[in-house]
């Protein structure tokens, strides 16, 4: 503890140390393992809303009356053969299909099927359903069917099988016979409206189709009128012969002049080609055009022949030699006729340049009076081409026609129905639903679920600090103490009444005090007096309970200690034990003057225990707490004779008391009563205190509940250790009667 300073006019000190927790206040999130442990808490509440959900479903279900289920099955086939029946244009429905049957699915909840079925009496066995009853008069006699028939659609349901064509039809009625009756009589309803949808289709084919046939007989006359006049105006026969004559002619001048076209680009190639190789007829000789002369390919051949005698003549003879010089001579006028025949070539090239000119004139002339010719008979065509196609349209399309009324047949497939029926329905023999029992488990399912909602909601509503993880979360301090609840004391309103005596060292809350004195004593360097001084927001929150123990148990471990009330206003302390009774004289005349200490202190329970108590109590405190001299000079005369000083003093929210008092503590311990305090009244204490210049050095959770559990493992751990709670000590095992049995007193 920090010294009394002798100048009285020194400032008072800034307050505590605070333990280097590293503790900040920050707010949690969802804490599943929290809400775990609260349901575990609250699992009675669960379990009675549980109960009461179950019991009420329980009784809900049993007033529902038994329901039975029949089952009847159709079969839809893959196809059908149509009414109507056209080579050329057949078209298969495919009844099959998935859409086809989800409309027969469809169909069955149709009105006009359960009316079927009550007018033809397919129900007639069962009461409501007797024609007898019904009223005579049609209007009345049609709303009462149409009654029952609406409601016997409710009771009918069907489903199409995955992957099949089969459709089970399932009814459910209170009566299991008349279950039965009505999952036969909504299969013969279904075939019979199918049939009759077939037999309309085909009425209104036929009809159509003779409608039609009668339109397209008239327009196929018109038409082919209208064509015949044209013909006899323009002469139409010898149009098209004509016309055909005139395409061949065309066709054939084109053609020649193509051909002539592309010689006279091949000849006047050759002849330009000519006039580059400057009478070379070696080069000239070599031209396609030349080559193809055929006085210039015998003498070509010729010279081949010479050439080759006069190498075979040079191997053999000299120069001089008589065959030698024949041989030469021959091949020299072989080659100068050559010559002769390659400038011939070239005469005849030109010769047929101008001739191949001269036709392509005269085919162009030839095609440009013939296109005129061809274009003027196009234009007499067209009429005559589109009155002849409408005559041909017209007449394909009465020829099918009357096709389809050839091959109409009003009993095809009448005789073989597109629905089969399968499986007959079956009287039930039990009832499908209620299932009373899924029933009662999905009850008390929603019943857990409702008792757990209902425990996170009351836990959402109450804002008051329910354990130590949720107290250093919330103020960002260390809980240097949890005080497990006392049973004896927790039965009383007021916790400060009678803060009792912890002798038992087994008992968890000792062991508690103890922790809380080893958690006080580190929150100093140094082993010095200390001044702990112990504080609340509001009343009956337990700070005299723990001012108390914590002073009794200083003063067990040695420690001379004294325990000062100084609550002013509702003192506590000498209303711990009978014995005190009577007892005059404490801080209030010391302040006052009229006593000394040595005649206000008073033996605790313990030898090292001493009691000042609060004294006559003063009207107005504050002008005794505010004369600091006389403050500071009563600490410096209580660090003179004890060890350890434990003050109890007011609530902050109640009075200003403890604000002049905070500055004299070393240990500022804020009592905080788990489970009833609210957050928002220790955050207004707390920030008194701050505002008056004390610092808080952690919070005493008080009446925490016994229970094992995450955010309670101070009593957590206490609870592993004995049967009280305390470490080392091991549980005795109950002991046996005669009997076997285990004593219930052990």
């Amino acid at each position: 503890m920090a010294h009394i300073p002798e100048n009285h006019d020194q400032e008072a000190r800034k307050g505590p140390i605070v333990v280097p927790s590293g503790i900040e206040k920050r707010e949690k999130g969802f804490d599943l393992i929290r809400y775990f442990h609260l349901c575990l808490e609250k699992k009675w509440l669960i379990l009675r809303v549980a109960a009461l959900v179950a019991g009420l479903g329980g009784y809900m279900v049993y007033q529902v009356p038994d329901q039975y289920r029949a089952m009847a099955t159709f079969q839809v086939n893959q196809k059908e053969a149509n009414i109507v029946s056209i080579k050329d244009a057949a078209i298969q429905n495919n009844i099959g299909s998935r859409e086809v049957v989800q409309t027969i699915v469809a169909k069955m909840g149709q009105l006009k099927i359960y009316e079927n079925m009550i007018l033809d009496g397919s129900l007639e066995g069962f009461d409501g359903f007797q024609l007898t009853s019904a009223p005579t008069e049609p209007e009345l006699r049609s709303q009462w069917v149409a009654g029952r028939a609406g409601a016997l659609v409710g009771k009918v349901g069907a489903q199409l099988r995955t992957g099949t064509r089969l459709v089970d039809v399932a009814v459910e009625d209170e009566d299991p016979l008349l279950a039965k009756a009505l999952a036969d009589a909504v299969i013969d309803q279904v075939i019979k409206l199918n049939l009759a949808e077939k037999m309309a289709a085909n009425r209104s084919a036929n009809t159509l189709l003779l409608e039609q046939s009668s339109e397209f007989k008239a327009k196929v006359s018109e038409s082919e009128k209208k064509l015949l006049e044209y013909q006899e105006q323009t002469n139409a026969g010898n149009l098209i012969e004509r016309h055909t004559l005139l395409e061949q002619n065309l066709s054939s001048l084109n053609g020649q002049y193509s051909k002539d076209q592309a010689r006279r680009i091949e000849v006047e190639s050759d002849l330009e080609k000519i006039k580059t190789y400057d009478g070379d007829y070696t080069r000239i000789g070599e031209l396609s055009s030349v080559r193809s002369d055929t006085d210039v390919t015998t003498l070509i051949v010729k010279l081949t022949q010479q050439q080759a005698l006069v190498n075979a003549y040079t191997n053999r003879y000299k120069p001089l030699y008589p065959k030698m010089i024949r041989a030469n001579e021959e091949l020299r006028d072989l080659k100068e006729g050559l010559n002769a025949a390659f400038a011939q070539s070239v005469e005849r090239l030109k010769i047929e340049r101008e001739r191949l000119i001269a036709n392509e004139e005269r085919l162009t002339a030839a095609i440009r009076e013939a296109e005129s010719e061809l274009l003027s008979l196009d234009g007499l065509l067209i009429q005559y081409n589109e009155l002849r196609r409408e005559v041909e349209s017209d007449k394909a399309v009465y020829d099918s026609i009357l096709t389809r009324l050839k091959e109409t047949d009003f009993t095809k497939g009448l005789d073989s129905n597109a629905i089969i029926p399968v499986q007959g329905a079956q009287a039930p023999s039990s009832p499908f639903k209620p299932k009373r029992t899924i029933a009662i488990i999905q009850f008390v399912v929603i019943g857990l679920g409702l008792g757990i909602g209902l425990v996170f909601f009351i836990d959402f509503l109450d804002q008051s600090v329910k354990t130590v993880d949720d107290a250093e979360n919330h103020f960002g301090l260390p809980v240097i103490g949890a005080i497990p609840m006392d049973k004896s004391v927790a039965k009383k309103k007021n916790v400060s009444a009678d803060p009792g005596m912890h002798d038992d060292p087994k008992s968890t809350t000792v062991e508690a005090f103890r922790t809380a004195i080893a958690s006080i004593k580190m929150l100093k360097a140094k082993d010095d007096h200390q001044v702990v001084m112990v504080t609340s927001a509001l009343p009956s929150e337990g700070k005299t309970y723990n001012a108390y123990n914590l002073a009794i148990n200083f003063a067990k471990l040695g420690f001379k200690t004294v325990l000062v009330d100084m609550d002013l206003r509702k003192p506590s302390v000498q209303k711990m034990h009978a014995d005190f009774a009577g007892v005059e004289g404490g801080v209030s005349d010391l302040l006052l003057g009229r006593e000394k200490i040595e005649n206000v202190v008073h033996p605790g329970f313990h030898q090292n225990l001493s009691l000042i108590f609060s004294g006559e109590r003063l009207t107005n405190p504050v002008e005794q707490l505010t004369d600091r001299a006389k403050l500071v000079e009563f600490f410096r005369d209580l660090s003179r004779r004890y060890d350890r000083i434990v003050i109890d003093t007011a609530p902050v929210n109640a009075v200003a008391d403890t604000l002049y008092l905070q500055s004299f503590s070393d240990v500022l311990c804020f009592v905080v009563r788990s489970h009833k305090t609210s957050k928002k009244v220790v955050e207004r204490g707390l920030q008194s205190l701050e505002r008056a210049g004390g610092r808080v050095s952690g919070l005493v959770l008080n009446v925490l509940p016994q229970r094992s559990g995450y955010g309670y493992y101070y009593y957590y751990y206490y609870n592993h250790y004995g049967p009280d709670g305390a470490y080392g000590e091991t549980p005795e095992k109950p002991k046996k009667d005669r009997n076997g049995k285990r004593s219930r007193k052990a």
